[in-house]
């Protein structure tokens, strides 16, 4: 009987899941891997010695390219044919120093790791084609440029994987499990990794779901491998033993009873050595090799490095760090210990101090559930335009509207030829500006097609209609964001939650790095390229989030406040506690001007920012009496002291300014003249945060009760009654992006993104 094909159930997926991972810590000396499928970890151990980690060798022979335990095993016989610790030489394009192999270090990765998937393969009936591997912190993941990274990402490829993910090593350290237990989370750690070929340290913030690099070092050539060779010339001077004859029999010798003399004496005071049956045993003691290390000086320079990695990013070691996770096997050594311990802070180890990379990193591939999106909405501010057509050849005929035109509800935008030859108008639902028109004339479209995309009119745009805006939630981030900021390209916001600064993708909502400073963060602000400023109650850090490196003190002062000039060319710092604003040259922090005011002072303003055009600035001050003062150098901001306030914006047309006090009073004053235009007493709350659309003229208001409020600011004028007033708790930043039809909120609670775009009927005046 002949069976029929099985077919395809609707439940069934067409494709395979493949979230079978093999998660490898790709070391100098060894390498470690472990198999996840199904939840279950299977160690992929060296198939020859059975151990658990592969030798990081490789043995070219008649039979071609070995590796692990069966190229070790020629290690004394044709040492000329066998390298090790290749790791070190990725990013170079010549075959691996000191070896008669015409072989680069890129494709001896490849081979260990085309082995290691081999044999994981036996394991399990799914294709093992993902890989999850780890890599020094200073490797720049995704960047091609980094030759070391494109080189291991090159022999991942060659060996056969199609998914490919990095993992920082430190960052894997801090995943593994920890002898004395768990450590808390939101704990600042530094990881202090000596390992058989590189030193890696770095400043980790452990969270629950992930921990973030705060900053990383590292010093190459600097681990096991060279106290190995240390240990390798003391042999040869205490036995007598003369140079290698040429064969490299010697040498090979010589390395492996280095390595293993330096393992025993991690655990003992002294080693009798037996080097060759021909010569008498020797005696190494533990404190000849410390004398040796200490001579070497490198030991000495990993925790000068670490130091030095605090001291940058502003962390006191002393108060601000929870503890030192040394892993690695080299920081067995005691001498490491003592090093460290002159830190101050607790040393804590994980439970196997020579897996803990790769014991990380399968537990960071267990919270792989953690890393899913699901399918987004549409953006808010860009709306799609689909029609029900009938089915059949429909065709694009005309396009009756073009990128850029206004629209109102009813306007047609496309003229469609449908079955039977029949012409239609294909109408807009709602009032906006056609953005894209995506199909070309005489293409074949349906029902299921996206046309064309429409913006939403913005807020005060469709005033003739009689519409208001009702703002809509379109993503939230839980956590503190009273201080926030947004970049000038408006592709990234910051938020500061106590020490820490974080940084988002806009666009992807998605957290791309954070900085830590020694005092709780008051204001951010954002520079010309992107970098960004960070104050503290007692000076200014600047932060590169693209260079990686720690924020760096630049302005010392008691109470700052900080603005950028639009240009990015001037930068203003004033203080709560003075009636004095310095200007500085926005590329070197060089000073180019200052403006004293001359009158009494008393109240404090928070506030402290620029006009659009950047000829007027707003400085934070104890200055009780509003004036304008002319700048005394050419290209310098006139200034425009002010009454307390603890907020204020300029509008939209940049000739009014807004202050906002605690009192729940709002003034607008003419920026030319300092003069009152307008005073609204009446909104009910402390006024926390103001802040005016570029491109309509509507203020978004943030109250001390917990309400942010739309209002009207015409020619110097406040509307009465709010436009909209919607609850969002106590806000302390508010800013309109995309050309003011979105709206960012910085909470005790959340930083949220709000669409404005969502048009309802206006109340009936009376």
């Amino acid at each position: 009987m002949t069976s029929k094909p099985r077919t395809r159930t609707p439940s069934e997926p067409s494709y395979p899941r493949r979230d079978t991972v093999l998660v490898v810590d790709f070391g100098t000396s060894l390498t470690t891997a472990t198999l996840l499928s199904g939840g279950v970890a299977k160690p992929v151990g060296d198939p020859v010695a059975g151990a658990r980690s592969w030798p990081s060798s490789a043995h070219l022979g008649a039979d071609g390219l070995t590796v692990g335990d069966l190229a070790e095993g020629y290690r004394s016989s044709t040492p000329l044919a066998f390298v090790a610790e290749f790791k070190r030489y990725l990013g170079s394009a010549e075959p691996i120093p000191h070896w008669g192999l015409d072989l680069t270090a890129a494709q001896v990765t490849s081979a260990l790791l085309a082995a290691i998937r081999a044999e994981a393969q036996g394991k399990v009936h799914e294709p093992v084609d993902r890989l999850l591997i780890t890599c020094p912190g200073d490797f720049k993941i995704g960047v091609p440029a980094d030759r070391r990274w494109a080189d291991l990402d090159a022999a991942c490829r060659a060996a056969g994987f199609l998914d490919v993910e990095y993992l920082p090593e430190p960052v894997a350290a801090a995943y593994a499990p920890v002898a004395e237990g768990a450590l808390p989370d939101d704990a600042l750690v530094l990881v202090y990794d000596l390992g058989g070929g590189t030193f890696d340290a770095a400043l980790v913030r452990i969270g629950p779901r992930r921990h973030d690099v705060l900053a990383a070092t590292s010093i190459p050539f600097c681990g096991g491998a060279d106290i190995d060779a240390l240990l390798m010339e003391e042999l040869r001077d205490v036995t007598g033993i003369g140079p290698d004859s040429g064969n490299g029999r010697v040498d090979a010798l010589l390395k492996t009873t280095a390595r293993d003399v330096k393992q025993r004496l991690s655990l003992t005071r002294e080693d009798t050595v037996s080097v060759l049956p021909t010569l008498d045993d020797v005696v190494i003691t533990r404190a000849r090799l410390e004398e040796l290390v200490t001579e070497w000086g490198k030991i000495k320079q990993t925790v000068e490095a670490a130091v030095g990695l605090c001291a940058d990013a502003g962390i006191n070691t002393l108060t601000d760090l929870e503890a030192i996770l040394a892993v690695g096997g080299s920081s067995r050594i005691p001498l490491v210990e003592q090093h460290l311990s002159h830190l101050g802070r607790p040393i804590r180890r994980p439970i196997d101090i020579g897996t803990a990379v790769a014991d990380g990193a399968v537990e960071w591939a267990r919270r792989g559930t953690d890393r899913v999106l699901d399918v987004e909405q549409t953006l808010p501010t860009h709306i799609p335009l689909r029609w029900p057509l009938p089915p059949g050849r429909v065709t694009v005929s005309t396009w009756l509207a073009g990128p850029g035109d206004r629209l109102r509800k009813g306007d047609p935008i496309l003229r469609v030829a449908v079955p039977g030859g029949a012409l239609w108008d294909l109408r807009a639902d709602r009032p906006g500006t056609l953005e894209a028109q995506h199909y070309r004339e005489a293409a074949v479209v349906t029902a299921q097609d996206w046309l064309a995309t429409m913006r939403p009119l913005r807020p005060g745009e469709d005033s003739e209609n009689g519409a208001s805006i009702m703002p809509r939630l379109w993503r939230t981030i839980a956590g503190t964001a009273v201080v926030a900021a947004v970049s000038g390209d408006e592709r990234y916001v910051a938020r500061a939650d106590g020490k820490t600064v974080r940084l988002y993708d806009l666009e992807e909502w998605a957290v791309v790095g954070s900085a830590t400073v020694g005092a709780p963060v008051v204001q951010i602000v954002f520079d010309r390229r992107g970098g960004l400023l960070i104050v503290t109650d007692t000076g200014v850090h600047g932060w590169d989030p693209e260079q990686g490196a720690a924020p760096k003190l630049i302005v010392k002062r008691d109470h700052p406040r900080v603005a950028v000039r639009p240009d990015g060319e001037v930068v203003a710092v004033s203080s709560r506690t003075e009636a004095q604003v310095v200007f500085l040259r926005g590329d070197s922090m060089e000073k180019i001007g200052e403006s004293k005011s001359a009158l009494g002072y008393s109240n404090v303003c928070q506030a402290s920012l620029f006009s659009a055009d950047g000829k007027t600035l707003i400085p934070a001050s104890r200055q009780d009496n509003l004036t304008r003062q002319e700048p005394d150098t050419d290209g310098l901001p006139a200034v425009l002291w002010h009454t307390y306030a603890t907020t204020a914006a300029f509008d939209g047309t940049g000739r009014f300014a807004l202050f906002g006090d605690d009192a729940g009073q709002i003034t607008m004053r003419s920026v030319e003249t300092g003069q009152r235009t307008s005073v609204l007493s009446s909104v009910g709350a402390g006024v926390a945060a103001i802040a005016c659309s570029p491109d309509s003229p509507v203020a978004a208001v943030g109250l001390r009760d917990g309400y942010v409020e739309l209002r009207r600011v015409d020619d110097g004028v406040i509307t009465l009654q709010p436009l909209v007033r919607r609850r969002v708790g106590v806000c302390g930043f508010l800013q309109f992006i995309d050309h003011g039809s979105m709206l960012v909120t910085g909470t005790a609670g959340s930083l949220s993104l709000w669409s404005l775009t969502d048009l309802v009927p206006a109340p009936a005046r009376r």
